[in-house]
């Protein structure tokens, strides 16, 4: 290295001259280890675990994923240790899984899930979990050469009895009325935990909203930041998607967001990477952790200043498989809107830009696409053609959804 000295070091000088540089440098070293950042959070939502010992027939198991929206679930346990292996590296602060743990509340996908995810807490990472729509109340199965063979599920209670002690047994507050809790994630920060789905599912309870404003007001008056967590949407974040997937009533709880300046809320449900900002609010919605590309979040805190981005799991195997899975199921999908073009090429470029915008919009970053295909899929008016429009000219229109900063 050249420090740009320019006098020529005499005898006598140089163990001065050589201690500075020394103390210097230690400076540097220091300087640079205080500037960790101050909270570091992953995001992971939708992990859909599903035991492998429920699967006695992946030929039937595959048929059910052509169904789905082409998660790899014959792959999950294998996708949910690849992330905890790399949790264990990356050790952040905390992990915050917004539902959807299991496939559908299996009591075994469950236990499994728990008991993998205690590995982080073992090490000191912290683990916030909230129930999903597919976590409780749910009616379960096994998948065999037969078809399916009803299994053992969970209910509210039961989820909230076997998570204790991720959020739960440890929270400040707790709602009486549903799995909602506050936890501190440090003395300047508070994860609020909004459950909507142990009652009528996608619906905040009156009496929960009263919690959570009671609770708002109080970080408030304490200069508390409130990271908020739901599993449905805050805002809608495609056209077609809306039923279902925002909270039913979200207004209310955007009212007091705004209120009471919630900058953040992390969530899931819809699978896909996208992020919607209004009125000083970002909803950020990650994949599904077993949809390609396997990716998750991380919101960073420092001071005043929020920023997040997606990472992916390292296990390039798994991403490929679970890359290979969805594209087949988008073709699967796709080939019914097909039968009617008569012309082979026009179809083939027409699935080709399908399968790039959908892959893309689970990613949450786009790249230039075929416009003659897509003009083609405008004339269409089929079901995908509408949701390939939609995230070209709607949900698109933010060219990377994978990064945000306040």
């Amino acid at each position: 290295m050249k420090y740009g000295v320019h006098k020529k070091m005499t005898t006598k000088s140089k163990p001065l001259t050589i201690a500075i540089l020394f103390f210097t440098a230690i400076g540097v070293v220091t300087l640079v280890g205080c500037a960790k950042p101050e909270l570091t959070i992953v995001h992971v939502s939708d992990m859909h675990y599903f035991s492998p010992s429920l699967i006695d027939d992946e030929d039937f198991m595959w048929k059910v994923t052509m169904e789905s929206d082409g998660k790899d679930t014959i792959q999950s346990a294998l996708i949910a240790q690849a992330f905890v292996d790399d949790m264990l590296k990356l050790k952040p602060d905390a992990v915050v899984i917004t539902g959807d743990l299991t496939l559908n509340g299996e009591v075994q996908s469950h236990e499994e899930l728990r008991e993998l995810m205690g590995k982080l807490k073992d090490i000191g990472i912290e683990v916030y979990v909230m129930t999903g729509n597919h976590d409780v109340n749910m009616t379960a199965y096994r998948y065999t050469s037969d078809g399916v063979e009803e299994v053992p599920s969970f209910g509210s209670q039961q989820f909230e009895d076997h998570w204790w002690d991720f959020g739960y047994g440890n929270a400040l507050s707790q709602d009486r009325w549903s799995n909602s809790y506050i936890a501190e994630l440090n003395e300047k920060t508070w994860l609020l935990s909004v459950d909507s789905n142990t009652g009528s599912k996608g619906t905040i309870r009156k009496s929960t909203l009263d919690w959570i404003e009671e609770n708002l007001e109080k970080a408030q008056k304490e200069g508390i930041r409130v990271v908020s967590a739901t599993h449905q949407n805050l805002f809608v974040h495609n056209e077609n998607f809306v039923w279902g997937y925002q909270l039913n009533n979200a207004a209310a709880l955007i009212e007091l967001y705004e209120k009471y300046g919630v900058e953040v809320n992390l969530s899931g449900h819809l699978h896909v990477q996208t992020i919607v900002e209004n009125n000083g609010i970002a909803d950020i919605a990650v994949s599904s952790l077993v949809d390609t590309p396997l990716q998750y979040g991380v919101l960073t805190i420092s001071g005043d200043k929020l920023s997040y981005r997606t990472r992916e799991v390292s296990d390039e195997a798994l991403k490929a498989k679970a890359k290979e899975v969805f594209d087949e199921c988008t073709r699967y999908k796709v080939k019914n809107e097909l039968l009617d073009v008569s012309d082979p090429d026009a179809a083939k470029k027409m699935m080709d830009v399908a399968v790039q915008l959908n892959r893309e919009y689970f990613l949450g970053k786009f790249s230039k696409v075929d416009e003659a295909a897509l003009a083609l899929w405008k004339q269409n008016e089929g079901f995908f053609a509408k949701y390939l429009v939609s995230i070209h000219e709607g949900a698109g229109a933010r060219k990377d959804n994978r990064r945000w900063k306040n």
